[in-house]
This record gives C-alpha cells, sequence and structure tokens, in this order.
C-alpha cells in the first residue's frame, strides 16, 4: 500500500512538473522581444477586377501583385509574395474543345492582366507557381475534376459526356491544380 501512494505521489509530482514546463514554454518566448520594429500590420483585403488594381509601391518602386478571385494576394508591401513576377514568362499551349469545337479566347482575356497573358493558344505565365485554375480565371472559366464552367455555362460529366485534361498528350488528374511548365501542351475536352 505505501508503495503505491509512493508510486501515485511520484506521478502527480510529475505531472505538475511536465504542467508547469509546458506553461513556462509558451509564455516566456512572448515575453522575450529580440526586435524592437516588429509591428504587427492588420491590412484589410483588397478587392480587384484585375492585376493592375493590385500594384504596390515598395521603397519608391511599383510591384506587380496577382488578382485571383477578385482579391489581390498580396497588400503590403512587408507581406510575403507567392506569386513574385518574373520578366521571362514561363509559356505552354492551351486549347479548350468543348464538343469538337475549340474555344476562343481572344474575347475574354483583359489587357490589364500582367502575370497569365493569352496570343491565340500561347499562354505566357509572368510568376512559378501559378496553376491552371488561376490561368483559367484569367478569362473567366473554372475546371474540376467533374465539371468545367465556361461561357455561363456549367458542363459536367456523365454517362453520355467525359470531361478530360492532357498534358503533353498523357491523361492528366491534376485538373486545375495542374501547374503549368515551360513547353507544355495542355488539353482540355470535353464530349
Amino acid at each position: 500500500m505505501a508503495k503505491r501512494k509512493n508510486s501515485q505521489r511520484v506521478y502527480k509530482v510529475g505531472m505538475l512538473i511536465l504542467l508547469a514546463l509546458i506553461i513556462i514554454g509558451f509564455t516566456i518566448p512572448g515575453f522575450i522581444n529580440t526586435e524592437e520594429d516588429v509591428q504587427s500590420i492588420n491590412v484589410e483585403p483588397r478587392l480587384c477586377q484585375s492585376d493592375t488594381d493590385c500594384y504596390l509601391t515598395c521603397d519608391d518602386v511599383p510591384v506587380r501583385v496577382l488578382c485571383s478571385q477578385n482579391m489581390c494576394v498580396r497588400n503590403v508591401c512587408g507581406e510575403y509574395d507567392l506569386y513574385p513576377y518574373i520578366t521571362n514568362a514561363i509559356q505552354f499551349s492551351l486549347s479548350v474543345i468543348i464538343n469538337s469545337e475549340q474555344v476562343d479566347f481572344s474575347q475574354n482575356t483583359n489587357n490589364k492582366d500582367n502575370f497569365v497573358t493569352f496570343d491565340g493558344p500561347t499562354v505566357s505565365v509572368f510568376s512559378s507557381g501559378i496553376s491552371l485554375d488561376h490561368v483559367l480565371e484569367k478569362v473567366n472559366v473554372a475546371l474540376n475534376a467533374e465539371c468545367i464552367f465556361i461561357r455561363g455555362e456549367t458542363l459536367c460529366r456523365d454517362a453520355d459526356t467525359e470531361l478530360s485534361l492532357f498534358v503533353n498528350d498523357e491523361l492528366s488528374y491534376d485538373y486545375a491544380q495542374y501547374v503549368p511548365e515551360d513547353g507544355d501542351v495542355v488539353r482540355i475536352v470535353y464530349k
């Protein structure tokens, strides 16, 4: 019985020490501030219709910022830029074929978009990491594994129709998440 009480007492003391170490571990770093200039910046997200709505001026230099889903992906100079602008574009070929008819994107392009430009079937992307979802968004097209939204219409796969993504003539299951590489030939086929 005495042995059992001793082991319970050791267990309780051990738990108290562990809890104290956890509390200290989470509170002490909050008191230590080695950088004097660290400030918390709360910035309202910015709405946009094109990339030109998202420009920032950082150290008197204009910085291009991507507009995605009508929101600027970067709102202040100190914020991390997921899609930094590059001058050497990644170019690939993109065709969307709906019921054997190739879609012409020339009517849907916005000349105020800097990160994704269309010249016939050639797409130029001015940032690495931009997915097919971002590219298609620039011409009002949305894609997932089941459906494509294009020309104001949602077309979904069913027993009679198939929606496929081909990258360099190979079937891909990445759909909107695919990140095109330089020289790729991307085809989206709904038939």
